[in-house]
Formats: structure tokens, C-alpha cells, sequence
């Protein structure tokens, strides 16, 4: 137990409770909306929650790794980790167009360049804005180098195509842009800029255009929505309060699009009710609240803006995907982070989660060093007390 506590030492309780919370949930939901899939395709019930549960092995493992090691130790592989994620993303752009098609994935694999891309957007914009804090009122060395990273990853990702990367892009940059104390304008203007540029990009993209316009028809009449925002909403009204019980689902075997994916979202709510949506909304919140309390008392810029990058980050993306699943927001096409299957969005998760951890163990550290210091000083003022200090003899007088 005293190993433990000492290997512990310095990481954030609550941001654990709140990533094991979101992981656990996560194994629960994808067997209750896998298993029928799973024993229907693969004659086996268990063949996706096995992926899963090893994903998410590795992922803890992963979170605890990344906590150990000093996130300052990442600064020098911020521009080599941007420049691999743009090279990925063309990678991704050439290989689907070679073959007559679009696609999110690399070599017929499951793993998705653009997830692990906004990893080293995070870490790359963190470095970035520390280094030219002092300059980023001036437009040439702030807003303009910053809209072409973002112009760039954007457009890559718009070609795959992904509007949710595109969308996490902007915002992520705009915050963090603001956080660094950029002037308000030109956050404002680089909103804006990325605004105009994913919603253009949506229409003028078929399958863009198509959400944009079943969103607005289901606005006005929720029957003809995308089947994925009907059987949802059919879900939530059947759950209740209280849900159907976990297993219970019909959604998920009667029409539900991507049940284990974009869509899990419903199945909790159709089996936990508005109390168990509620509980996974707690568990964001806390998360994002942690990561802003680490980054508020982070021992430096590059620390403070990670931090509040990762829990933004997290939170958007879990509020886009509820909001799509329930027609608050066009569909966006993005997993519920923690708790949609599949191992990337899993791993890039944690690996923020991981970043979290470090700095809120940094700072711990940096504390315990500062605090052993005055007491190692109060020890020495105390001895110098115990021993004390002969007291002068009088010089003798003359003639004495």
C-alpha cells in the first residue's frame, strides 16, 4: 500500500475518478450495444468488448506512463509531431483519392490520422504560444501564423472528410488562442475565419450539405431526421427516468445507426434513463473542471495551456456528440470520447488524459520541493536557536 501511495504521489484524485468513471461506463455500453452485433457477424458476443477491454488496458497503462514523464520532456517533438500529423492526413487525402474515395482511415486500418492530429495541434499550439507570448499582438508573428496551421489542417481534414476534426480545430485553436492572451479581435476574427470555413466547406461537400439540410428539417419536424436522430430521440423518450435496465435496449437491434459508435450515446439514455445521462454529464464536467483547476496552478504557460487544451478539447467533443445525437446541432460524425468503441478514439483520450496527469504531478512536486526548502530552512534557524551564541565580554577599561 505504501508503494502505491508513493506512485500515486502528486497525481489528481478527482481527474482519475472522473477518467475511470468515463473508461468503465465506456466497456459497459459497448457490450450492451455490441453483443447482438457481435454474435450476428462473428458468432461471438464477446468479439468487440474484447477489443475494447484490451484498448482499454493499454490505455490506463498509457495515462499512468504519460503522468510519470514530465510533459516538458514532449516540447522538443512539438514540430515533429505537427509535421507527422500533417504528412498522416495527406496520407489519408491520397490513398482514398487513388482509390475513388474518401476516408478517414490509413492503409485499410481502423487508426484515424486526424484523432491523433489534434494531439499534436495541442501540444504543438501549447510550445508555440508560450514561446511568442510577448508577441502575440503583432499580427505577423500571432494571428497570421496561427490561421495558416489551422487553415491547413482544416482544409486536410475537410478533404477526408472530416467536419468534426475541422470543427475541434477551430474552437480548440480560438480558446487557446485567447487563453494565451492573444487580443480579443483577433480571437475573434480567427473564430470567425474558422467558422465561415467549416460551414462553407459543409456545403459545399454533398454529404456536408446533406446534414446541414435534414438538421434543419428535423427542426421543424423531428419524423424526418436522419434515422439516427429518430430512433435516438424514440430512445431517450422510452428511457425515462430511470431507463430500461442495462441490456435492455431496443434501438439498438431495430434500427439504430452505429449503436457502438456515434450513436451510444442514445442506447445510455434509452438504458439508464435522464439519470444515467446525467451521471456521464457529471463525470465530463468533472474532468473539464479538474483539467481547469490543474491549469490555473500549472508551473509554467506551456503546462497551463495544455491542460485547459486537453479538458476543452474532451468536453467539446462529448458535447458535440450528445448534441448531434439529440438534433441540437447537425450530425457531426464524432465518438463520444471514452466511451464510443474503438481503440483510437480510446487511446487519443487517454493520452490527453495522461498530459493532464503530469502537470498536476509537476505542480505537486514543485510544491513538495518548495515546502521541504522552508522547512529545511525553519530547521536551521531552529538549531542555530538551540545552540546559541556567546555573549561578548566587555573590553576591559584602561589602567584595569
Amino acid at each position: 500500500m505504501k508503494r502505491l501511495r508513493h506512485a500515486l504521489a502528486g497525481f489528481d484524485g478527482w481527474l482519475l475518478i472522473a477518467y475511470f468513471g468515463l473508461v468503465v461506463l465506456g466497456l459497459v455500453f459497448v457490450y450492451s450495444a455490441s453483443a447482438d452485433y457481435s454474435l450476428y457477424h462473428f458468432d461471438d458476443p464477446f468479439y468487440l468488448i474484447r477489443r475494447q477491454a484490451f484498448f482499454a488496458l493499454t490505455s490506463v497503462a498509457l495515462v499512468f506512463a504519460l503522468g510519470w514523464v514530465d510533459y516538458r520532456f514532449w516540447r522538443r517533438w512539438a514540430v515533429v509531431g505537427m509535421a507527422i500529423a500533417i504528412l498522416a492526413l495527406m496520407a489519408v487525402v491520397v490513398q482514398h483519392w487513388a482509390a475513388g474515395g474518401t476516408g478517414r482511415t490509413l492503409f485499410g486500418l481502423s487508426v484515424q490520422p486526424a484523432e491523433f492530429a489534434k494531439l499534436a495541434y495541442l501540444l504543438y499550439l501549447a510550445v508555440w504560444l508560450e514561446a511568442r507570448q510577448d508577441r502575440l499582438g503583432d499580427s505577423e508573428w500571432g494571428l497570421w501564423p496561427f490561421l495558416v496551421v489551422l487553415g491547413l489542417l482544416a482544409f486536410l481534414a475537410l478533404l477526408e472528410p472530416d467536419l468534426s476534426a475541422v470543427i475541434t480545430f477551430a474552437l480548440i485553436g480560438g480558446v487557446m488562442f485567447f487563453l494565451s492572451g492573444a487580443p480579443f479581435g483577433q480571437v475573434l476574427t480567427l473564430l470567425g475565419v474558422g467558422l465561415l470555413f467549416g460551414l462553407g466547406g459543409a456545403w459545399l461537400i454533398p454529404h456536408g450539405r446533406e446534414r446541414l439540410v435534414h438538421y434543419w428539417i428535423g427542426l421543424h419536424d423531428p419524423q424526418q431526421s436522419y434515422d439516427q436522430v429518430l430512433f435516438a430521440l424514440m430512445a431517450f423518450a422510452r428511457g425515462g427516468w430511470l431507463g430500461q435496465g442495462i441490456g435492455n435496449s431496443l434501438v439498438k437491434v431495430t434500427g439504430l445507426p452505429l449503436p457502438t459508435d456515434d450513436a451510444i450515446f442514445a442506447v445510455i439514455g434509452e438504458e439508464l434513463g435522464f439519470v444515467g445521462t446525467l451521471l456521464l454529464i457529471v463525470l465530463f464536467g468533472l474532468l473539464l473542471w479538474r483539467g481547469m483547476i490543474i491549469a490555473r496552478e500549472a508551473p509554467d504557460v506551456m503546462g497551463s495551456l495544455l491542460t485547459a487544451g486537453v479538458a476543452l478539447w474532451l468536453a467539446f467533443e462529448a458535447g458535440m456528440n450528445m448534441a448531434a445525437v439529440l438534433n441540437v446541432i447537425p450530425m457531426t460524425g464524432n465518438n463520444l470520447p471514452f466511451i464510443s468503441s474503438g481503440g483510437t478514439n480510446l487511446t487519443v483520450s487517454s493520452i490527453g488524459v495522461g498530459w493532464m496527469l503530469s502537470v498536476a504531478r509537476q505542480r505537486a512536486l514543485q510544491q513538495a520541493e518548495t515546502q521541504r526548502s522552508l522547512d529545511a530552512v525553519v530547521d536551521l534557524r531552529r538549531g542555530h536557536r538551540r545552540r546559541g551564541v556567546s555573549r561578548p565580554r566587555r573590553a576591559p577599561a584602561a589602567g584595569e
